[in-house]
């Protein structure tokens, strides 16, 4: 997050691994949507440095094109952001690049496939035939398609650091003030009503939260989860 008043930046790094990204969002000088788009078009760029990279990231353009009115808050920037997030911590967790990033861009393509709100499965069948078609190592598939599938079930074990990378990193971009605007959208797209909005926010945050075991992510994820609790907290009381 940053802040700049013309004259001096403000730039802290501790809830965003891309301090570059962050000053390109303040140095934009455009409303916030501008400026965030500015930030995304420069993960995108250096991203897309990585063959195999800019590889899924054409592939999680082309699914979700399909029926871009249906997941707009599950698409490529939330995708980004993931692989922003986890590609800064891979190395000090000895985690496999490759596998974080097929999961970071293919984890969410059930949504496009199914009503159900549990997508893991759905996103992994399509993920196969776009690893295979890719030249992905073939050595990794089953455990890239293994993070996938259980990326959205809570009670997973998420054995081998990769899958723990990504479940840290997908509910760090639902917690905070981002998360909590996509809480509030993809509710509302749910039909569900704005007086009831806050208790269900809470009790998934909560769950989320708890099912991260990892003691260090848990605790980079904190501030973001204490910030979603205060705020859905006093929404419930409005």
């Amino acid at each position: 997050y940053g802040a700049n008043n013309g004259v001096y930046y403000l730039i802290a790094t501790n809830n965003n691994p891309n301090p570059t990204a962050t000053l390109i969002h303040e140095l934009n000088e455009g409303t916030h949507q501008e400026n965030e788009a500015a930030e995304l078009a420069y993960l995108e760029f250096t991203a897309r440095r990585i063959p195999l990279v800019n590889a899924l990231i054409d592939a999680n353009e082309r699914e979700f094109s399909l029926k871009p009115h249906l997941c707009p808050h599950h698409g490529l920037p939330h995708s980004l952001r993931i692989w922003n997030e986890v590609e800064a911590l891979a190395d000090s967790f000895s985690a496999d690049k490759d596998i974080l990033a097929a999961a970071a861009f293919l984890h969410d393509l059930g949504v496009i496939h199914t009503n159900e709100v549990i997508h893991g499965n759905v996103s992994a069948e399509k993920a196969e035939a776009i690893l295979e078609k890719i030249g992905f190592p073939k050595e990794k598939i089953k455990r890239a398609l293994a993070i996938i599938r259980e990326h959205d079930d809570y009670n997973a074990s998420r054995e081998g650091i990769e899958s723990q990378l990504i479940y840290y990193a997908d509910a760090k971009d639902g917690f905070g003030p981002r998360g909590a605007s996509r809480y509030l959208a993809i509710y509302r797209k749910r039909g569900i009503l704005e007086a009831g909005i806050g208790s269900l926010a809470l009790r998934n945050i909560e769950i989320r939260f708890g099912a991260i075991s990892n003691a260090s992510l848990k605790e980079l994820l904190r501030p973001s989860y204490e910030f979603s609790q205060r705020y859905f907290t006093n929404l419930t009381k409005d």
